[in-house]
């Protein structure tokens, strides 16, 4: 078991032409996650035109961004768990295969990364709502002022994602997202089945490398 794999403390700097600049905070990552950004919606925009970007793709670019900006007023250090990182390289494989076989298929395999990335959030989203209600006591028993709330309500530090969550607001992620782009939501599926299983599969991975859903034990020969 290995939870935590290495951490990045967020008051390091870096030295250019004299000075002293964060990486975190107003700092060198943030304006170099801001100018990935920017291409990226460029890229999108010249290759697709209007219909290739949708406010919703950017949601995941803000929070991330929102987290580099206010890492340094929470925590001193940003830890790279094994779930986290696990569920990460499950996110980039499963979409790949399913960029691959949408290709396969005579569709633009883009439709694989947008798709993903409206379930990824929505699944997020949905499994943490569910551990928060589930239990909601725990987790916010020494939230002090609205800040403390809320940095209960996301710190995923303590651990509190439940598959239930994920799944219900991952599919409705998933149908929202079929019938904005006018696709036939069991057409996409089929396509998509092959991916999910990738995914949990680095899922379970992460799991064992968090010490959590190992089963019991057995007394079988």
């Amino acid at each position: 078991m290995r939870s935590k794999l290495v951490e990045f403390p967020t008051d390091a700097t870096i030295q250019l032409g004299g000075m002293q600049i964060p990486w975190f905070g107003p700092g060198l990552l943030l304006a170099l996650w801001l100018f990935f950004t920017v291409v990226w919606c460029v890229w999108r925009l010249v290759r697709y035109g209007r219909n290739g970007l949708f406010a919703g793709d950017l949601v995941p670019f803000a929070v991330v961004a929102f987290a580099i900006w206010f890492a340094p007023q929470f925590m001193r250090a940003i830890p790279v768990y094994g779930y986290g990182l696990m569920l990460f390289l499950g996110f980039l494989s499963s979409t790949w295969l399913a960029a691959r076989r949408i290709e396969k298929a005579g569709a633009d395999p883009n439709i694989a990364w947008d798709v993903a990335m409206w379930i990824f959030v929505g699944g997020i989203v949905g499994a943490r709502l569910f551990f928060v209600i589930q239990y909601f006591p725990r987790v916010f028993a020494e939230a002090n002022g609205p800040v403390g709330f809320l940095f209960n309500l996301v710190n995923l530090q303590d651990g509190g994602l439940v598959f239930y969550g994920g799944a219900i607001l991952g599919a409705v992620a998933f149908f929202a997202f079929c019938r904005r782009r006018g696709l036939s939501p069991l057409a996409l599926g089929d396509v998509l089945i092959p991916s999910i299983f990738l995914g949990m599969m680095f899922g379970r991975i992460g799991c064992l490398l968090n010490g959590c859903c190992f089963g019991d034990y057995c007394e079988l020969p």
